[in-house]
C-alpha cells in the first residue's frame, strides 16, 4: 500500500508540474485521498497543483497534524490558513516556525501583521522566520505602524541568527535604512559575532555615502574575522575616499585570506579609474586562483584597454576558471589583438573555458575566427556540451554579418549552422542556429 501511495503522490507531482491528462490526474488523487499515514508530506515540495493540497490535508486529517501543517505550508493549498491560524498560538515553536513560514508564502497585509507580532517570539527561530518572512515581501508590510522600532529592536537582538536576519531585511529589502545608520555603524564596530558584523556591514554598504561610513569600513579592514574583512572590502569600493584605493591595493596583496584579497579586488573595481586597473592588472600575478579570477573580472568591469596583454597571458593560466573568466575579460574589451589566443582557447580541455572564448569572439566580430567556431560546432568533443555549441552558433550569428569575402568561411559556417539548426539534440542548440543563419543570409557574399 505505502509504494502505491508513493506512485500516487509522485505521479500527481509530475502530472501537475507538466500539465497531465486531467482524467489521469483525478485518478491518482483519489490513490491519494484512500491512502493512510504522514509519510508523503515529505514530498510537498514538488506538488504544484493546489487540488493536491487538498487531498494531503483531507488524507492527513485536516489541520490537527504537525504533517497536515506542513503540507499546507510548502503546497499553498486553500486549506492552509486555518491549520497556520491554529499554529500560531502553539505551544510547540516548531509549529509557530511552519506558521511563520506559511504566512510568508501567503503574504498580504494581514500577514504582514501576524509576522510583525512573531518578532516578539521567545524562540529565535521563529523571529528569525518572522524578519525573513517580511524581507520575502518587502516593501509593503513595512509601512505597519511601529514595525520600524521593532526591526530595529531585532538589531541588538541576544541571537546572532536574528540579528543576521534583521541585517538582511535592513540591508536588502527597501527598509528606509538613514533611520537605522547609528545600530548598523555599532553592530559593525562591536557586536560580538563576526558573521553578524559582516552582515552589518554588507547592509552599511547600502547606505548613504559619508564619512562616518568609510571610517567604520576602513577600520573594519583589520578586523580578526575572514568574512568581516571580506564584506568591508566590497562595501569601501562604493564609499571609497583619498587613499583607499591603495589600501585596498594592499589589502589584496597581504591579506591572510584568498577571498579577502579577492574582494579588494571587487573593491578596487567598483572604486574605478585607471589607478583601480594598475592593481587589478598586478593581482592577476597573484598565487591564488579566487584573487586572479576576481582581477579578470574587475578589469571586464573596468574596460581598461591596456590590460590586454596581461589577460592574453592569463588565458594560459593553469587554472580553467581563470582561463575562463580571461577570455570574458577580454571579449568585454573587444581587444583585436586577442583573436589568436582566443581561437586556441576554442580547443581548451576545459569546456567552460571554449564557452567562453567563442562568447569573447562573439564580442570581437572577426573573419578569422569563422572556420574555427564552425569546427566548435560540430566538434565531437563539444557533443556532451550544449552551452559550447550554443554559444559558438551565436558568434557565428555576430561574426558572419560583418563579414566581406571569406566566401569559403562563409560557406561552411553557414552549412555547419544549418546542420545543427536541424539535427542537434538539443532545442536551444537549433534555435541559437536558426537564429544566427536568419541574421546572415548573405554573408560573405
Amino acid at each position: 500500500m505505502r509504494a502505491g501511495r508513493w506512485a500516487a503522490v509522485l505521479s500527481v507531482s509530475l502530472l501537475a508540474s507538466a500539465g497531465g491528462d486531467e482524467t489521469e490526474e483525478s485518478r491518482f488523487l483519489g490513490a491519494l485521498r484512500a491512502g493512510e499515514g504522514p509519510w508523503f508530506p515529505r514530498f510537498a515540495g514538488i506538488l504544484k497543483d493546489q487540488a493536491a493540497g487538498d487531498a494531503v490535508l483531507e488524507a492527513l486529517g485536516g489541520s490537527a497534524s504537525f504533517e497536515a501543517l506542513f503540507a499546507a505550508v510548502h503546497l499553498g493549498s486553500p486549506g492552509a490558513s486555518p491549520a497556520i491560524e491554529q499554529a500560531l498560538a502553539a505551544d510547540d515553536p516548531k509549529r509557530r516556525l511552519l506558521a511563520a513560514r506559511g504566512l510568508a508564502r501567503t503574504g498580504g497585509e494581514e500577514a504582514g501583521k501576524r509576522l510583525a507580532e512573531l518578532l516578539e517570539d521567545s524562540d529565535p527561530r521563529v523571529r528569525a522566520a518572522a524578519l525573513d518572512g517580511l524581507a520575502a515581501q518587502a516593501p509593503a508590510p513595512l509601512k505597519e505602524p511601529g514595525l520600524g522600532a521593532s526591526i530595529e529592536a531585532r538589531l541588538g537582538d541576544p541571537d546572532p541568527m536574528v540579528r543576521g536576519a534583521a541585517l538582511r531585511l535592513v540591508g536588502d529589502c527597501g527598509y528606509p535604512r538613514g533611520a537605522v545608520a547609528g545600530p548598523l555603524l555599532s553592530m559593525l564596530r562591536d557586536d560580538p559575532s563576526g558573521p553578524a558584523r559582516a552582515a552589518a556591514a554588507r547592509a552599511v554598504a547600502r547606505l548613504p555615502a559619508s564619512e562616518e561610513i568609510a571610517a567604520a569600513l576602513r577600520a573594519a579592514l583589520d578586523d580578526g574575522h575572514p568574512q568581516v574583512r571580506r564584506a568591508a572590502a566590497l562595501a569601501l569600493g562604493s564609499h571609497a575616499g583619498p587613499g583607499d584605493l591603495e589600501r585596498l591595493a594592499e589589502l589584496g596583496a597581504r591579506d591572510t585570506n584568498p577571498l579577502v584579497r579577492a574582494a579588494a579586488a571587487h573593491g578596487l573595481a567598483r572604486v574605478g579609474g585607471t589607478g583601480a586597473s594598475t592593481h587589478l592588472v598586478a593581482l592577476l600575478r597573484s598565487g591564488e586562483r579566487e584573487v586572479r579570477i576576481a582581477a579578470c573580472r574587475g578589469l571586464a568591469l573596468l574596460r581598461f584597454g591596456t590590460a590586454s596583454a596581461e589577460l592574453r597571458r592569463a588565458l594560459e593560466d593553469a587554472d580553467p576558471s581563470v582561463r575562463a573568466a580571461a577570455a570574458d575579460a577580454l571579449g568585454a574589451l573587444r581587444a583585436r589583438g586577442a583573436v589568436p589566443g582566443l581561437i586556441r582557447a576554442l580547443e581548451d580541455r576545459c569546456w567552460q573555458v571554449r564557452e567562453a572564448a567563442a562568447r569573447a569572439l562573439g564580442a570581437t566580430p572577426s573573419p578569422e575566427a569563422l572556420p574555427h567556431l564552425s569546427a566548435a560546432l560540430l566538434s565531437p568533443e563539444n557533443l556532451a556540451h550544449e552551452h559550447v555549441r550554443a554559444r559558438s552558433a551565436w558568434a557565428l550569428g555576430r561574426v558572419l554579418p560583418v563579414t566581406v569575402g571569406y566566401e569559403r568561411a562563409c560557406r561552411e559556417a553557414r552549412q555547419a549552422l544549418a546542420t545543427i539548426a536541424e539535427q542537434d539534440p538539443e532545442e536551444g542548440v537549433r534555435r541559437s542556429a536558426a537564429l544566427a543563419l536568419a541574421l546572415a543570409p548573405r554573408a560573405g557574399r
